[in-house]
């Protein structure tokens, strides 16, 4: 996940604060450029804040923003077609559809 803000006069740096949706704790990373991006795997949702930080101490936490990792393959169940007349012991054929909502094949 790729974080971008607008610079802050005045900064020397930024401080980044995440967590899991419904988590209480908060992890910090200082010492922020201008943008940051969380390396991850997890495909929970995130909660992102930041703050300018300079020698004289640090400015409020911005709005928080979320965002996930959206999986590589997520299949989504569309639609299917069974015989409306499936008797007990009898073989019959079922079609189903789905759509992958990820990012790969």
């Amino acid at each position: 996940m790729q974080l971008n803000w607008g610079a802050v006069s005045g900064a020397g740096g930024y401080e980044v604060q995440y967590r899991r949706a419904g988590a209480s704790s908060w992890t910090s990373a200082g010492g922020v450029g201008n943008g940051w991006q969380l390396a991850t795997v997890d495909e929970s949702v995130f909660v992102f804040r930041v703050r300018a930080t300079n020698t004289l101490g640090a400015g409020a936490w911005s709005a928080t923003a979320t965002g996930y990792v959206r999986p590589q393959i997520l299949p989504v169940f569309v639609s299917q077609s069974v015989p409306t007349d499936v008797r007990a012991g009898m073989g019959f054929s079922a079609s189903q559809v789905w759509r992958n909502n990820g990012y790969t094949s």
